[in-house]
Order: C-alpha cells, then sequence, then structure tokens
C-alpha cells in the first residue's frame, strides 16, 4: 500500500518593521530580533560585525534595520546574488490597494526619513503626484489601478519604470515577481498579469549614490489636466566620475502607451556627460521616439519639442547636481607622517558602531527622566579666540 510522506516546507524568513506589525499577525510565527542574533555581551553575527567595521552604520535605529534585512536574506538564500543584497538593503513596498493619497504620505514619510542620496525616485514620484489629477481623486483612485491601467498619460508609471520597480502578484498557485518595463507598459503576454493574478504591491528600490533621478511634465495647467508629454529619467554614473554606468528615459503623452528609448540609452554607456554626449542623445532619442500623424492628442511639433527639451532639462540639473556632489565627495589623504597614535582622519570605526548594529545603543531619549536632573548645553562664545577670565554662575542658577 502506499505510504504517504508528510512534505514540510523549509522555514521562510521575512524582515519587517516591529512598530507597524499587530501581535495577533505573529500567531505561529517565530520572531527574531536584532538582539537575539548577537550581542557585544555575548557574540556578534557576521553582519553585525562587518556593518560596523566597514563604517555602514548610520544610528541605533536603521542601522539594526539593516541587519535584520540582510540577516533574513542569508537564511532564504545562502549564496545571494548582488541584486538580491542591493534588494534587501533598500526599498519601499507599498500596497496597490494604497490611494494615491496615500502613497504620497508614505513617499514624504519616506523622504524625511532616508539620506537624499536613497529619496531620488520619490522625489521624482512625489513631484507628479502633488499634481496628478485633484485631491478627491487622489483620495480615491489607488496606485495599482493607477499602475495596471497603463494609460499613455500616465504620470507614475514612466518615473516607476525608469527607477525599476517591482510588482509583487498574486494568485492560487503563489507569488512572483515581474519588473515594471518597457515590456509591461507596452501590454506584451509575456510580461503581463495572468488573468488569475491580482497586483498586490509595488516595489520601488532606493536610488544610489551617484545616481539621479528626475520628472517632467507639461500640461495647459498645473491640475486636473492630461499632461501633453511627461517623462521620467535616470542616470547612474561611475562612482567618483561623469561616466555614464546606466541609462533609463521614459516618455508618456507620445504613444498609445509609455514609450521607453530604450535602445538610445544602451548606446551612450560609457560615454562622458558633457555637451556632445547630450547632442548625440538627442539625435538618438528623436529617432527612438517616433511621434506619427496619429499621436495621442495630436501636436505632434510641439510633442517633439518637448521630447528634446525635458532631455536638456535633465542633463543641465544632472549637471549641477554632479557638480555639487564631486565637492562633496573628495576624500583628503592622511599624511604619512603623522604619528600612529594620532586618529584624526583614520578610518576608525565609531566608537558605538558595535552597539549601534546589535541594537544596544542607548541615547539620551532612551534614559528615565530623573527628579532635579541638570542638564548641559553648548554655548558659543561672542569672540572668536578670546580668553575667559571668569564666569558668572548665578545667572544660571536664577
Amino acid at each position: 500500500m502506499p505510504v504517504e510522506e508528510e512534505v514540510v516546507e523549509p522555514a521562510r524568513h521575512f524582515s519587517v518593521t516591529a512598530c507597524l506589525v499587530p501581535i495577533c499577525s505573529l500567531y505561529g510565527a517565530a520572531v527574531t530580533t536584532v538582539e537575539g542574533i548577537g550581542s557585544i555581551k555575548t557574540r556578534l553575527h557576521p553582519v553585525q560585525e562587518r556593518i560596523a567595521k566597514s563604517h555602514g552604520t548610520q544610528c541605533g535605529f536603521c542601522t539594526p534595520g539593516m541587519v535584520m534585512s540582510m540577516y533574513a536574506l542569508l537564511r532564504n538564500h545562502l549564496h545571494p546574488s548582488e541584486e538580491q543584497l542591493m534588494e534587501a538593503l533598500g526599498g519601499l513596498t507599498i500596497g496597490a490597494a494604497c490611494s494615491l493619497a496615500q502613497v504620497k504620505d508614505i513617499l514624504a514619510e519616506s523622504i524625511s526619513e532616508l539620506p537624499e542620496e536613497k529619496t531620488q525616485t520619490y522625489r521624482a514620484l512625489l513631484k507628479h503626484l502633488r499634481s496628478l489629477a485633484g485631491q478627491q481623486i487622489r483620495n480615491m483612485a489607488s496606485l495599482g489601478g493607477h499602475i495596471i491601467s497603463r494609460h499613455c498619460y500616465s504620470d507614475l508609471n514612466p518615473i516607476l519604470a525608469v527607477g525599476n520597480a517591482t510588482l509583487n502578484l498574486l494568485s492560487e498557485e503563489g507569488t512572483r515577481q515581474i519588473p515594471l518595463n518597457e515590456h509591461f507598459l507596452a501590454g506584451l503576454a509575456s510580461a503581463d498579469l495572468k488573468p488569475e493574478e491580482i497586483l498586490e504591491s509595488v516595489y520601488i528600490p532606493h536610488s544610489r549614490k551617484w545616481e539621479f533621478v528626475f520628472a517632467f511634465r507639461q500640461a495647459q495647467c498645473l491640475q486636473n489636466a492630461l499632461p501633453d508629454v511627461n517623462a521620467g529619467m535616470r542616470v547612474l554614473f561611475k562612482e567618483g566620475t561623469d561616466t555614464i554606468e546606466d541609462l533609463s528615459i521614459a516618455y508618456g503623452g507620445v504613444g498609445t502607451a509609455t514609450v521607453s528609448a530604450h535602445k538610445s540609452c544602451q548606446q551612450l554607456l560609457g560615454r562622458r556627460w558633457n555637451e556632445l554626449m547630450l547632442d548625440e542623445a538627442c539625435r538618438l532619442v528623436l529617432d527612438e521616439v517616433s511621434l506619427p500623424g496619429s499621436a495621442p492628442g495630436g501636436k505632434v511639433e510641439f510633442k517633439r519639442t518637448l521630447v528634446v527639451s525635458f532631455l536638456f532639462k535633465f542633463y543641465l540639473k544632472v549637471l549641477k547636481e554632479l557638480k555639487i556632489l564631486v565637492k562633496q565627495f573628495s576624500v583628503p589623504k592622511v599624511d604619512s607622517h603623522q604619528p600612529l597614535r594620532d586618529p584624526v582622519g583614520r578610518p576608525i570605526m565609531h566608537l558605538s558602531g558595535l552597539k549601534h548594529a546589535t541594537g544596544e545603543a542607548i541615547f539620551c531619549d532612551d534614559i528615565p527622566r530623573v527628579d532635579k536632573e541638570l542638564f548641559m548645553a553648548l554655548v558659543t562664545s561672542t569672540r572668536a579666540h578670546a580668553k575667559i577670565i571668569g564666569l558668572l554662575l548665578q545667572y544660571l542658577l536664577t
């Protein structure tokens, strides 16, 4: 007689934000905290040790989240790829049923909490959300509906496409992910949802250092008007240079769907960000993004002008940011004659780095107040290089 063996599925690990998870939703789950994988009092987990000693800590609140994201990835994938590492460390997943008003609030909150270099895509999306339709429509329209409709005038799809967003799909068979790219926006069957699938959420990765994302829109009025042309553009440079490593450009309003200038972007890889590149880019993009006489809304010549105009604006904006970034990231060298005991300028691990990585760092706000406790504040002098000859403490005690 046949013997049925019980099939035990392997455990799956998810990194979550503790304050957003109701306790009741954890029924039947095992919870591992950052303190549970390693501590300065016992033994550090390799992820905690590396993020501290490689100068990757930020603070005692966000660093534990990075540690647990990487820990969960390693538990699920023993040998993760570089793409999986990048995805685990940064990104924003938004439910497809969220209204555009909610998406606007989520993006604004993320921008206020994250370093500017990680929020390039979020800022571009937020810029268009402020002018997309009116408040009443934004309160009711969902992110998923906006994406799935794939309207040629969509203000968000060009930005999501160049920002490498991923669509998380759900069906009775399970879950799967597809990229929100030119194939999906064109409605190709190989890159589309199956009839039995629904869009569960949208993953939008963080931008990276030396990466810039901008959005452009031209309409008859600021709100409650479809754009004549809109665009999302992203460029990634090789670190410390103006050499293009990756480039994405997408336009809306110039065809029956959002149009990607993929071939043009591929030909510009490895080029320096200068006027010669701009001239070549304008020629390539105009050839690839051809507007037929039957283009939506007509005004073909006007739209061709906007296609080039947006590209020129993108070039100028990136050029400005690039000059600022090059100044910001100049790295001074330590003098070879500097004594070894002098730590100034040396790549030394932050004193609290290990505590940041283990969640054991204690901040002033973590310490309960004590009756009649004293506070200290830094007081600057009104005169430079002055000699302090006395302190009048009676003014402080009254």
